[in-house]
């Protein structure tokens, strides 16, 4: 059917967006280290009446969910945008929440949230139903949910990086479950 097209236009197309083969590469570099997937992404959504820890907690869950990751392999950065223009326009623009994410995850995992990521990417519509979700789970009183569009999701980079060049040890133990 359509889905199963789709998923094969989507695996090709990032067979080609990856610098190097997925299949081929191995799993450890020449040093010995072994590397990890970190996938890079942002969006940006339109939503009134939420805080910015609201924010943070429901997107965190939502991207997770979408994505397919553990939570805690996420790290997120949501920041408010500045409305501009005059004071009347901007009372009755809702206000623009952007997101900057990234997930660490093993290399063997990294083809699946990069698929995951495409979807939402081309349909951002399937995100804001997660994030619906998150946001009223975080407390966000869910009639502030008629405010909510999904303005952007920017198809996810990735980089593989050697687990024990993360920022904390702790990080890549926890990613590779050791």
């Amino acid at each position: 059917g359509n889905a199963s097209s789709l998923v094969s236009n989507l695996v090709v197309y990032f067979a080609e967006s990856c610098v190097f083969d997925i299949a081929n590469l191995s799993v450890q570099d020449a040093g010995g280290s072994t590397l990890v997937a970190v996938i890079s992404g942002s969006l940006s959504f339109s939503l009134d009446g939420a805080t910015a820890a609201q924010v943070e907690l429901a997107v965190k869950q939502a991207l997770a969910a979408s994505l397919g990751v553990d939570p805690s392999t996420l790290s997120v950065i949501v920041t408010q945008a500045r409305r501009m223009g005059t004071e009347e326009r901007a009372r009755r623009l809702a206000t623009t929440w952007n997101v900057v994410y990234q997930a660490t995850v093993p290399m063997a995992q990294s083809s699946q949230v990069l698929i995951a990521a495409a979807a939402s990417s081309a349909n951002p519509a399937s995100f804001s139903a997660f994030l619906a979700t998150e946001l009223v789970a975080s407390g966000v009183d869910s009639s502030a949910l008629a405010s909510l569009a999904v303005l952007s999701f920017v198809p996810a980079t990735v980089e593989y990086v050697a687990a024990e060049s993360l920022s904390t040890m702790t990080t890549a133990t926890s990613i590779l479950g050791t």
